[in-house]
């Protein structure tokens, strides 16, 4: 049986005109207010008449303007099956990215969290000329709740997500936030993989700390019995927004892995999903997992895989596991499964002489192994990270909130990794 491509679109450097657009500009805190929301005057706008996102491509000439629904979410039992969507989202990709051999996205997980609107203007420029379909970010993000605590967004002055006496919803402030994005994208032809939650800092009571108490596992604010509102909460607001490319349930929930690589309780993410399409959105799913290096298919890769929500697989290889194991895993993957695969985090690129979360440096030969690993394995899609951009934060090893970095995540478009990532695939190098 044939795999159904997945909806990824694709998107130049803009390294100096995004530095020179930042001088001189403030990082404090924004509100969120319509005064903030401007692009930078000396931004660069793409010039592309060329629209792709999921059912044929949205109106980037016009932003999504309508009123979100503010209805208190429906509590009622969700349905215990999400049938998968029953339209394949469309291939197309961006002029800038039309002749690569694979969709690109990038990586930038906690954006939302840390970066101003003028910020985002300026990263989504880069994307879209560089020759990227998008990014993947997060609604309510790992940043979002640290050392089992919430944390307040220096983006948006509030936390991110709202939790009361067992149940769990977004916060007003990380909704327009991301609406805001949405909006900015869609103008470019771009799209976003939206995590409405990332698993692994709100599944468990200490996401950070697992590894070290297992009791932590399992006993954070999302849970069966809240998650179908909350994901009817996301749905009634966003809907089929047409810069939404698909939803992407879990994260890197690597705190099930420390427990012999059993899965989630798959009643949250059924719920979950369950309570998105009663809210309204009709989109794609995903479910993305943790990495556990080894060869051949690894565990937490097939979790999820036949929940019938689940559209296409999302596994991450890993930060630590070489171009040769990484493609091992995928072929593996792809061997019991008819779904679509998207490659998505293999290892991100390091800064100068900075190592990842494995103690290596992934240099642009890495990036570029990793880019062949993926097309090899006929991959649907490849996702691109740099340890510096995926946090919009210089470091976060070490558990704790961390000072957004601007400076540092500019300082990475164009970096060596990001073009051996687009010459590899526009040289068909394989």
């Amino acid at each position: 049986m044939a795999k159904r491509p997945v909806g990824l679109i694709a998107g130049g450097l803009i390294l100096i005109g995004a530095l020179i657009a930042l001088v001189g500009f403030r990082m404090d805190n924004d509100t969120g207010q319509s005064n903030d929301t401007a692009p930078l005057a000396s931004a660069a706008t793409p010039a592309s008449s060329t629209s792709l996102p999921v059912s044929g491509g949205p109106d980037t000439s016009v932003p999504n303007t309508s009123v979100p629904n503010t209805s208190v979410p429906n509590t009622s039992a969700p349905a215990t099956e999400v049938a998968p969507t029953t339209a394949a989202p469309d291939t197309g990709q961006p002029q800038s990215g039309r002749d690569l051999a694979l969709p690109v996205w990038d990586t930038a997980w906690d954006a939302p969290f840390y970066a101003t609107p003028a910020e985002l203007e300026v990263y989504l420029d880069h994307l879209a000329t560089t020759g990227y379909g998008g990014a993947w970010m997060s609604l309510i993000g790992f940043s979002g709740r640290r050392n089992g605590q919430l944390t307040s967004s220096p983006a948006l002055g509030v936390p991110q997500a709202i939790v009361d006496d067992g149940a769990m919803l977004v916060s007003d402030e990380a909704l327009s936030r991301m609406l805001f994005i949405l909006d900015a994208a869609q103008r470019r032809g771009l799209q976003i993989g939206v995590v409405p939650t990332w698993g692994q800092h709100w599944l468990n009571g200490d996401g950070d700390n697992c590894f070290a108490n297992p009791a932590n596992i399992g006993n954070g604010p999302l849970q069966a019995s809240n998650a179908e509102a909350l994901g009817r909460q996301i749905g009634a607001r966003f809907g089929d927004h047409p810069a939404i490319a698909y939803w992407i349930l879990g994260g890197d929930n690597y705190c099930q892995n420390s427990v012999g690589d059993s899965s989630e309780d798959p009643a949250i993410w059924r719920n979950y999903a369950a309570g998105i399409r009663a809210g309204g959105s009709t989109l794609p799913m995903t479910y993305h997992t943790p990495h556990s290096p080894g060869p051949g298919l690894r565990p937490p890769h097939s979790w999820m895989m036949d929940e019938a929500w689940v559209d296409f697989l999302s596994p991450q290889t890993g930060h630590c596991v070489p171009a040769s194991m990484a493609i091992d895993n995928l072929t593996a993957l792809a061997a019991v499964t008819t779904k679509p695969i998207v490659a998505a985090e293999m290892r991100y690129e390091s800064p100068a002489g900075v190592a990842n979360f494995c103690g290596a440096i992934v240099t642009a030969t890495d990036i570029a192994d990793d880019t062949r690993a993926a097309v090899a394995a006929g991959a649907d899609a490849l996702v691109f990270g740099h340890h510096h951009r995926f946090s919009w934060a210089a470091d976060t090893g070490s558990g704790s909130l961390q000072e957004p970095n601007t400076a540092s995540v500019l300082a990475t478009f164009g970096s060596p990794g990001e073009l051996a990532l687009f010459e590899t695939l526009r040289a068909g190098a394989f």
